[in-house]
């Protein structure tokens, strides 16, 4: 990165950061929903569950809260008024802080999905679960390096902010995965 593109960015920081802020929105609900259906495939509908299926209730209500969390910071973010930059400043305090707190909650996740006593019938799409739940904690990380980059230098970096989208938008397709291949073995 060049100064000069450094110096335009500083001049503009609220259209640099706010329209990009809500496909990263869209990539976490997406990966909600991908948490849910899984489940309802994996669930199969019935009245009863199993214990494997008991064991993913409370870690997907856990996943959701993290994405709930995200979701709820974001709508915040992205209704900053144009006309207000400094409060941008303030907010990526708030982002950093809260980027670092989901990603050691997702790695809390991460640890208990590994414990999950798992049938052989649902081990592809319990192990695509886990690879999406680490590639949002991934995410969740490359966007810490981004609010951070925008508290210490005041500027916000595209390619921070197209590292973490990306990886949070490949956590999505990876559950459309999981989902395809429960709905297989099931």
């Amino acid at each position: 990165m060049t100064t000069i593109e450094v110096v335009e960015r500083v001049e503009r920081p609220a259209r640099a950061i706010g329209g990009r802020a809500i496909a990263v929105s869209a990539a976490i609900l997406a990966i909600g929903i991908g948490t849910i259906a899984i489940l309802a495939v994996l669930f199969g509908g019935g009245t009863t569950l199993t214990i494997y299926e008991q064991s993913l209730t409370p870690l997907v209500v856990q996943h959701n809260e993290i994405v709930g969390q995200w979701n709820a910071f974001l709508v915040d973010y992205n209704g900053i008024s144009l006309e207000t930059p400094e409060l941008y400043d303030e907010r990526a305090l708030e982002g950093k802080t809260l980027t670092q707190n989901l990603a050691d909650d997702t790695q809390a996740l991460i640890v208990a999905w590994d414990k999950v006593d798992v049938p052989e019938t649902s081990a592809t799409a319990h192990g695509l679960a886990r690879d999406a739940i680490r590639e949002t904690q991934d995410g969740f990380i490359e966007l810490s390096i981004y609010f951070g980059n925008i508290i210490e230098y005041g500027v916000a970096f595209d390619e921070d902010l197209k590292a973490g989208t990306s990886r949070l938008n490949r956590a999505a397709l990876i559950w459309a995965e999981a989902k395809a291949a429960a709905i297989i073995a099931n």
